[in-house]
């Protein structure tokens, strides 16, 4: 063999072992990238009726506090049914505020006259986390949810 048929050699068998490395780490960056994604689908299926269960409590919580510094019933908060609420102004049930939670998209959507700024939220995994958390329709973390209560409540009164 000449020198030259030895490198080329070298260098081709290198080169061939270096490719199904990277082949071999690209099919195992798929595989963990598929399995993080069946690990979040999992934790937003039980988690994320958890959190519209707390968003609600907090809601209705809100209502209380509300009417209770008030002194009065203005505020009214009605469950109807596991998956929507109400919250209306009792002088006015016109003007009022609908939550709809759903389960297979992970969104809460806002609607009626006493709706604020958030449209929507959604129930999402950030990225190198495990833990879902709130975002607005603007893909904004929601740090603290009591902040979108006293958003949603406060344009409800005003």
């Amino acid at each position: 063999m000449s020198d030259w048929s030895k490198q080329a050699a070298k260098y081709f068998l290198e080169k061939e072992k270096m490719e199904k490395k990277q082949e071999e780490e690209k099919k195992q960056a798929i595989l963990t990238q598929d399995r993080k994604i069946l690990l979040d689908q999992s934790i937003l299926e039980r988690r994320a009726p958890e959190m519209w269960d707390d968003l609600c409590r907090r809601f209705e919580s809100g209502c209380a506090d509300f009417n209770s510094d008030v002194g009065r019933k203005i505020l009214i908060f009605r469950k109807v049914d596991e998956n929507q609420i109400e919250i209306a102004k009792e002088a006015s049930p016109e003007i009022k505020s609908r939550l709809l939670f759903d389960p297979k998209a992970y969104t809460v959507k806002f609607r009626g006259l006493g709706v604020g700024t958030i449209q929507r939220l959604d129930i999402k995994i950030p990225s190198g986390t495990s833990e879902p958390r709130f975002f607005d329709n603007m893909s904004r973390l929601i740090g603290d949810p009591a902040k979108v209560v006293e958003e949603s409540l406060d344009s409800l009164v005003s």
